[in-house]
């Protein structure tokens, strides 16, 4: 019998499912015992043509996904070559592609895509890239048109690299409610606008700290006053691979939120944005026969960078410049435990139900969050990665927790907040009232913000389904363990209230849990100084 392709597009993403006549609506129909292949090579299209030519460059650990009836979902990330292949198929698919930093999709709007792959077939989807921050090159030369900026060059603020700015978005200009990166946030909150002239290309890192119980702020990045000109975006960092041109870099308030905030910007590989001295004119001589004496050359003033802090006005601090050296390809490293010889993984959960009891060989990481007066986090989720295989001198790019969900308790959604550790714990010891045997917690929980766990989150997600994995930015605390590893307690998860403030507890896979496939996952980007 025919299938009828049936799609939606639900919050930007795109789903898709078959219906057959005979089954029920809505499922996908897979056999398990398929002999269909689909695979593909992942590639920067720099030519925008559309066909992979032989000097156009391969792409490696791209993320792949395939997903199925039921609980069908397999992942793999593409080879040296870019290559990746899924066997054993007989159905429908839902195939997505997430390219590693420095790369993006090029043509974002027709992923997710849905896949039919017969038994006996083989289908291929290749999977096409550009550079983050290179403009795609077009097979004729039609300029394109600048964007009517829609702030006004005057409410932009200069910021440096290595710049720390202090900021509040009250007041701030209120003209963007979305940006094309991300369409379905709701950037409905008063915006600050910032612009880093970048000199040559460097890797960027913008980082947003802020108080996650009193606002919730989002950072973009923009290739140009305007928000269909979003390179990148985050809820605490975005990082970007940029060229010799200027950055936008603009504060929004997630469903008009309104805060104070610092801003970080953090350059690798590139020469600072400097403040170079305006040049005073100089009169032309008149030509006489009279000889003169020749000018004393006037020496060429010596860039400044500054360390600035909002309002900048307020104090400058003068730092020298460096000599520019280029920066790396970074190389990533997943962990997973039971994964390519690594079990460096250690995890478990703390339960104020049960103060005194031990999860360490639990296969789940229990998540709670509840209504007040009593506590909040009610089960919160240490994790823990051994990072020695890192080489020496490596230099984190990104660093990236993942954690697979499982089960709930009801159908509501909950925010996790990932917080660093500050303090010692034992995996097979660990309880809400103790780190270790006979070393408590300060506060119940992993609770004491000074000693316990840092008082401020390293990111926030918001979970609200099962059967997919859920990723935290960790870059800022991994950044710490690879320069010093005593530092590297790892992090812990807490609950916090989502959209109907309900009670509710989510499970994700634990590194104890049967399927390895599903047991917490640490992306590291780094590079290490040849």
């Amino acid at each position: 019998m025919a299938p009828v392709l049936i799609a939606a597009v639900l919050g930007g993403l795109a789903l898709a499912w078959l219906t057959w006549s005979g089954s029920p609506a809505g499922a996908l129909v897979v056999a398990s015992d398929g002999t269909g292949v689909l695979n593909g090579i992942a590639w920067v299209d720099a030519d925008a043509e559309g066909d992979i030519d032989a000097t156009e460059p391969r792409v490696a650990w791209v993320l792949v996904t395939l997903d199925g009836a039921g609980s069908f979902h397999q992942e793999q990330y593409t080879d040296a070559s870019g290559s990746y292949r899924f066997s054993g198929l007989d159905g429908g698919y839902l195939l997505d592609a997430t390219p590693p930093g420095g790369y993006e999709l090029f043509d974002p709007g027709s992923w997710p895509r849905f896949v039919q792959v017969g038994n006996g077939q083989a289908i291929t989807v290749n999977i096409r890239l550009r550079q983050v921050g290179t403009p795609a090159p077009t097979p004729t030369p039609t300029p394109t048109a600048t964007p009517t900026p829609y702030w006004e060059s005057e409410t932009i603020e200069t910021v440096y690299c290595q710049g720390v700015y202090l900021g509040h978005t009250e007041g701030g200009a209120q003209k963007a409610d979305t940006y094309s990166c991300v369409p379905y946030w709701p950037e409905t909150g008063p915006e600050r606008v910032y612009v880093l002239h970048s000199l040559l290309p460097q890797w960027i890192t913008v980082t947003l700290d802020y108080d996650p119980g009193v606002t919730d702020l989002d950072v973009f990045l923009l290739s140009a006053p305007a928000p269909d000109r979003c390179e990148a975006y985050g809820d605490r960092m975005a990082h970007i691979e940029w060229g010799a041109q200027d950055l936008y870099i603009v504060v929004d308030g997630y469903e008009g939120a309104v805060g104070a905030y610092e801003l970080s910007v953090s350059c690798l590989g590139g020469p600072m944005a400097t403040a170079t001295p305006t040049p005073t004119a100089t009169a032309t001589p008149t030509a006489t026969s009279t000889p003169t004496a020749t000018p004393t050359p006037t020496p060429t003033p010596t860039p400044i960078r500054y360390l600035s802090y909002l309002p900048i006005w307020l104090r400058r601090y003068p730092l020298p410049t460096p000599t520019p050296t280029p920066t790396p390809v970074p190389t990533r490293l997943i962990l997973q435990s039971g994964q390519s010889g690594y079990n460096g993984t250690t995890d478990t959960f703390l339960n104020a139900w049960a103060p005194d009891t031990n999860y360490g060989e639990e296969p789940r990481l229990s998540v709670r969050y509840d209504r007040p007066p009593g506590p909040t986090d009610v089960m919160s989720a240490l994790v823990r990665f051994d990072l020695g295989i890192l080489p020496e001198g490596a230099h984190i790019v990104g660093a990236w927790l993942k954690l697979y969900a499982e089960k709930r308790s009801n159908n509501n959604e909950m925010r996790v907040a990932a917080y660093q550790v500050l303090r010692t714990w034992k995996e097979g010891q660990a309880t809400w009232n103790l780190a270790s045997t006979g070393q408590p917690w300060s506060q119940p929980g992993c609770n004491d913000p000074i000693t316990d766990c840092s008082a401020l989150p390293l990111d926030v997600v918001t979970v609200n389904a099962l059967g997919g994995w859920y990723r935290w930015d960790i870059t800022e605390a991994a950044q710490e363990w690879a320069t010093d590893p005593r530092t590297n307690k790892g992090v812990i998860l807490k609950g916090l209230a989502g959209f109907d403030d309900a009670n509710v507890q989510y499970d994700f896979a634990s590194s104890e849990a049967d399927r390895v496939d599903r047991r917490p996952q640490l992306i590291v980007d780094y590079w290490v100084a040849p």
